[in-house]
């Protein structure tokens, strides 16, 4: 079709993916079809499936936040993805409406007004993808600001991460002169301060119990704020299975695997802002190797934490004392986990756990947290899986037990 439409495909695309996705979720057997039509000016395009279906009652308030049907029970997220769907059609100025009978499945139908462009596209552009040149994000799924950035400009960086201790170590590593860094715990937190400030990059972590890193960007793009709509979000995850291609093709800026380093996290931050903030004044800590066996002796690095102290004595304290507080914390969730045979609870805190004792060079624990990562989605949980919990648990308490000699015992000169 030699024809040219006016719209905005990265929203539209993202509509349509939160829908299948939702398709997903409630069908067990059976099938999905997307339909798409131009009609009279409008981009009709419907979602059904032959999945459980939805309630009467429940039709009423499927489109608020934080409502989760009893049929997506298990499913991770804090129900907020049709809520987001709605949103984004609105700032469209669309319509969504949804048909749905019990045990019989759903179709859901988005009308989006789409009108035609000019006749004739820009000749400077040619070729296949002339027509499907994004007119607003670009291939990292932001949009590049048009005015570039003066370099006396401070840059505002805001970071969120439910792991306290993780959430203080990268706030540590991104304090320096030119820098102001935001920090938050949870979601509404961050949600409340993109309303009320305005900032030039988000790292945010991926695997969080309250809201996931893709659902909270989601949340972020129907904040109406115009600004947010091309704030370069930045992945921070332990997920090895997930490449910077993924994150890019799912809206994020770009990516960083933990553990990592402080010049790896000032080159991804320069990549999408174009301001080169000098990753200097902290050494970047030596991260020992995993070993494939249990030695006998090893030597915790404590350093790899307390490098971003400034030479503080206070502070390196202070960091530590969090590291204990949040390790044991996280001990006791895996025990409690244990004892309720809960594998895919076991399986979450070994992914927080990892990052952190690789940069301590916990050889003897590093395997068995990398087994346990390895098998997120499991939920049986095997004689196997016992004994490496078990020793799991040993090992951090031996992690701990070494925490707090750094603290008793001051620092040689």
């Amino acid at each position: 079709m030699n024809r040219v439409y006016i719209g905005d495909p990265f929203r539209i695309r993202q509509i349509a993916e939160n829908l299948l996705s939702n398709a997903l979720k409630f069908t067990k057997e059976g099938g999905i079809t997307l339909r798409a039509a131009l009609e009279n000016g409008q981009l009709h395009f419907s979602i059904s499936d032959t999945g459980c279906g939805i309630s009467q009652e429940e039709q009423q308030r499927i489109f608020q936040e934080f409502t989760r049907l009893h049929n997506a029970q298990g499913q991770e997220g804090f129900g907020l993805g049709l809520a987001i769907t709605r949103k984004l059609v609105l700032l469209l100025e669309g319509d969504i409406k949804i048909e749905s009978e019990q045990d019989k499945g759903s179709c859901f139908h988005v009308y989006l007004p789409l009108p035609e462009g000019p006749s004739h596209p820009d000749e400077n552009l040619s070729g296949p993808g002339a027509e499907h040149t994004p007119a607003s994000p670009d291939a990292t799924g932001i949009r590049q600001t048009d005015t570039p950035r003066e370099d006396s400009e401070p840059i505002h960086l805001i970071l969120i991460d439910d792991d306290r201790i993780q959430l203080q170590l990268t706030t540590a590593m991104l304090e320096r002169p030119g820098v102001t860094v935001t920090c938050c715990h949870h979601p509404e937190e961050l949600l409340n301060q993109l309303k009320e400030k305005r900032f030039d990059v988000l790292l945010t972590d991926i695997q969080m119990p309250a809201m996931n890193g893709f659902d909270l960007l989601k949340a972020i793009r129907t904040l109406d704020t115009s600004w947010v709509q091309t704030l370069p979000v930045i992945a921070l995850t332990a997920r090895s299975d997930m490449d910077e291609n993924y994150f890019c093709s799912h809206g994020f800026a770009g990516c960083l695997h933990k553990p990592f380093t402080i010049n790896e996290l000032f080159t991804a931050i320069f990549q999408v802002t174009g301001k080169d903030v000098p990753a200097t004044g902290n050494p970047t800590p030596h991260i020992a190797p995993a070993k494939e066996n249990h030695p006998q002796q090893e030597t915790l690095d404590f350093s790899a934490l307390t490098a971003f102290s400034e030479d503080d004595p206070e502070a390196a304290s202070e960091i530590l004392r969090t590291f204990i507080s949040e390790t044991k914390k996280n001990r006791e969730c895996m025990e409690e986990a244990l004892a309720k045979k809960n594998m895919e609870d076991i399986t979450a805190i070994a992914h927080k756990l990892l990052p952190l004792f690789t940069m301590l060079g916990a050889t003897r624990c590093i395997p068995a947290l990398t087994w346990m990562e390895q098998r997120r989605g499991t939920t049986e949980i095997g004689e196997e899986a016992i004994e490496k919990t078990n020793f799991i648990i040993e090992e951090i308490e031996k992690v701990i037990d070494e925490a707090k000699k750094q603290i008793e015992i001051p620092n040689e000169a």
